[in-house]
């Protein structure tokens, strides 16, 4: 319950920005109209609608990557390869929202689809290979189980 919070706060967050953003764009569009001032205003809006994406992104990442431990019976080798793709997510994000690297948009989509490949390719691996099912060591196993055959699709 709590993760539904946190990420329903910054989604809420991230909208707001997104309207002031659009709201900031047509005053800039119709300055612009009668002079040649630029204003940054826009800029750092857009940046901080980036950086509560590439925040909510990683929260909700996290809360998936806690599922597929939960599913694999708290092995900590599991965590390894998505814990790499989503920390670089967040770091490429955060570099390109503040201007430190310029790179294509695609490099950090990419990541986040990586990212979500992995988690779902290891919720099913656990099915095929026994960690979860009939024996299953933990009662929340079960439930997030059944879950996540559901999303994916088995």
């Amino acid at each position: 319950m709590a993760w539904s919070c946190v990420i329903a706060t910054v989604a809420t967050a991230q909208m707001a920005v997104a309207i002031a953003q659009a709201v900031e764009s047509a005053r800039f569009f119709k300055a612009s109209l009668r002079t040649q001032a630029l204003d940054p205003l826009p800029v750092r809006l857009e940046t901080a609608q980036f950086v509560l994406g590439a925040m909510n992104n990683f929260i909700i990442d996290s809360l998936y990557l806690y599922r597929c431990y939960v599913i694999w019976e708290y092995r900590w080798a599991i965590l390894g390869l998505p814990g790499i793709f989503m920390l670089s997510t967040l770091v490429v994000t955060t570099l390109i929202a503040t201007g430190l690297v310029n790179m294509a948009l695609q490099v950090p989509y990419s990541l986040v689809v990586a990212t979500n490949l992995v988690l779902t390719a290891l919720t099913g691996l656990a099915q095929l290979v026994g960690y979860c099912g009939s024996g299953a060591r933990h009662p929340v196993t079960m439930s997030i189980t059944c879950f996540s055959l559901v999303v994916i699709g088995q």
